[in-house]
């Protein structure tokens, strides 16, 4: 998507992590990551929460948490954070 200048979006980015944490690959997630927040989307709830069950998937406890405690609106999806 990036090569044909397509932006991916908060739809996008949870089913590419969802990919990372199943294979599981770290390297490839932590890149995703990075996209993620260079377009602006590491403050969506919805993305975060995918991107702290990627790390957990991938045995990256560390990370997960790191998200986790920088989420800013965990309130809006308690259950699923």
């Amino acid at each position: 998507m990036l090569s044909l200048r397509c932006v991916p979006n908060h739809y996008t980015f949870p089913f590419v992590l969802k990919a990372c944490g199943v294979l599981p690959s770290f390297r490839s997630g932590s890149a995703v990551h990075g996209v993620i927040s260079t377009v602006g989307l590491d403050s969506n709830v919805f993305v975060c929460n995918v991107l702290v069950a990627m790390y957990s998937r991938c045995g990256e406890l560390d990370d997960a948490r790191q998200v986790f405690e920088e989420m800013r609106d965990r309130g809006i999806c308690d259950i699923v954070s």
